[in-house]
């Protein structure tokens, strides 16, 4: 066994047990958002398979990719284009196209591959419209693949003798992959289409960065700025303690901690209501509602 395969197991040991010590904690968040239900019986096996082949394909929607981007205000800027510029699309896949064709036999570039077509699995196992968070290993591999194609464009014509061609092509199938070699098109041409890329690359970050700061600022809602002043005015109450409720818009409670860990105030100040649990009558209450 590889001695990469022995480091991996140890890695594992951490969550091994700690996942003993607090069952169920580290799933938690991945029950709750998946439609994969562990207990699922075999009638329900293959509509949950079908299920995620749709969501697979989803992820890969060029809509939010290139144009939307995530439909959550806390993880894009809604009118700031895509998840990625429109350049660097192009320069992925032409990337992708030139390891399929050129360097598919290179490990490296199979495991690029490999990475590309496993980095959409976390957003597909949820049912949630590409999340960016989630696909955040999707956009990684798709920059790795520019770089076959920057190297294409860049690559110096360097004409060969008959020879020289049957010996470097020797060698590169030795290596398992193909030499940048650019017969078809020049490269004043090639330099020109790397420029036009280029200027449509800053154009874009232009325009995203006008939009970002003339709508970004307007997203206080989907970032919970409101409760600060909220939470400001209950602990200048003298009442204690503060509960702290799990309103209509998720578990703002976390708020309430993070202002007073920052402010060094004790926890104990807060009590967090569990679901359905109703404060005293008279009692100062935090919610999300």
């Amino acid at each position: 066994i590889p001695k990469i395969w022995h480091a991996y197991a140890v890695s594992l040991i951490p969550l091994i047990l700690f996942n003993r010590s607090h069952a169920g904690v580290l799933t938690k968040r991945l029950w709750e958002v998946t439609y994969i239900r562990p207990a699922a019986t075999w009638k329900e096996i293959p509509s949950q398979v079908a299920e995620f082949v749709r969501c697979y394909l989803q992820d890969q929607s060029l809509t939010p990719l290139l144009m939307t981007g995530d439909p959550s205000w806390h993880h894009h800027v809604e009118g700031s284009g895509g998840a990625m510029l429109f350049a660097t699309f192009v320069l992925a896949m032409a990337g992708l196209l030139l390891v399929i064709t050129r360097r598919c036999r290179d490990p490296w570039w199979r495991f690029v591959l490999y990475g590309l077509a496993a980095s959409i699995v976390p957003g597909a196992i949820t049912d949630w419209p590409f999340h960016q968070l989630r696909l955040m290993g999707y956009a990684v591999f798709l920059l790795v693949l520019t770089v076959p194609a920057l190297e294409w464009l860049f690559a110096a014509a360097q004409p060969k003798s008959d020879a020289q061609s049957a010996t470097v092509d020797a060698h590169c199938r030795e290596l398992g992959r193909v030499a940048v070699v650019t017969p078809d098109l020049s490269r004043p041409l090639r330099l020109a289409f790397l420029a036009i890329l280029m200027v449509a690359t800053v154009a874009q970050a232009v325009d995203f960065q006008i939009t970002f700061w003339r709508e970004g600022p307007k997203r206080e809602f989907a970032f919970d700025v409101p409760y600060k002043p909220a939470y400001d005015a209950a602990v200048a109450q003298p009442q204690r303690p503060i509960y702290l409720e799990n309103g209509q818009w998720g578990p703002a409670y976390m708020d309430a901690y993070w202002y007073a860990t920052v402010e060094s105030r004790p926890l104990s100040e807060f009590v967090h209501l569990a679901e359905s649990e109703k404060p005293p009558s008279g009692a100062i209450v935090l919610s999300s509602n």
